[in-house]
Order: C-alpha cells, then structure tokens, then sequence
C-alpha cells in the first residue's frame, strides 16, 4: 500500500491516508454510509450493512403450556431468556410443552439459536411454546427475522 494525499469526496473529510486510490470510487467517506449504500469498515474497505430485525416478546409463563409466537418461516434468530431466580423452564417447537418434551431453560439461564440467514444454519421456524416449572415466571423472548 502506498500513502498519499487523500481528498474529501462528498464534502465528508477523511482521516484515513492508508487508503488505495480505488476506495474512493463507489463509497461514501469514512465518516459514515449514505442510505443504501454499504458502510465503511475500519478497514476503510465496505463492511456487512446488518438488514435483520430483531423483536422482544416479553412474557409471563405459569404451569400451563403457551405459544409465545406463531411460526415464523422468515427466522434467523432466536433467544429466550428464564428470568425467574428459582424454577425452570421448557421449551418446545411445533407442540405444547412439558417436562418430558422440553427444552430444559434454568433459572437465570437462557437458550440460544443463531442462524444468519434463510437456508443457513438451523433455526426453527416453527411455533415457540414454553410451560413453567412454577406460576408466574417471566422470561423474553427475542426472534430476529431477515426482512421482506
């Protein structure tokens, strides 16, 4: 790499001086990304533009099995957190749970799936359903979905 004197492009000064000449050619400066446009890594090279969205569904589970969301074929992400200091949860996809067929989620503990993208590594799309070891237990769930 070589330095050289580095000019503003769009009126956005840079900082960086480390920078090959073709940088500059389809990205906006260092001091952010325009809409639609990639972001700049600290590299100065393009970085990933992050287009999921994640939602929280708070919850309050008792000894009686409940869906907490519907099926969902767009999901790529997925965290439920036991918030309760002394019971366990369980979890289930498709189908009621209970303490046979369940996910086992200790107290303070959480459960965790991490896909990345449709088609990528598993994620359920199924229905979630939780049941406690206990009434009124509360927990989040947080799904993360690639948007239409």
């Amino acid at each position: 790499m070589h330095r050289q004197n580095i000019h503003t492009l769009g009126g956005l000064p840079s900082d960086r001086q480390d920078r090959e000449p073709s940088d500059d050619v389809h990205y906006p400066g260092d001091r952010g990304a325009t809409p639609g446009r990639p972001g700049r890594g600290p590299s100065g090279r393009a970085s990933w533009v992050n287009r999921y969205t994640a939602t929280n569904f708070p919850f309050v589970i008792g000894t009686e099995s409940e869906q907490i969301i519907p099926a969902n074929p767009l999901r790529t992400y997925l965290l439920i957190q036991n918030k309760d200091a002394g019971s366990d949860m369980f979890l289930n996809f498709g189908q009621k749970a209970n303490p046979f067929n369940g996910v086992i989620i200790v107290p303070r503990g959480n459960f965790e799936l991490i896909g990345g993208s449709i088609g990528g590594p598993f994620v359920p799309s199924d229905s979630v359903w939780i049941i406690g070891a206990a009434a009124a237990m509360e927990g989040v769930l947080i799904e993360g979905v690639l948007p239409t």
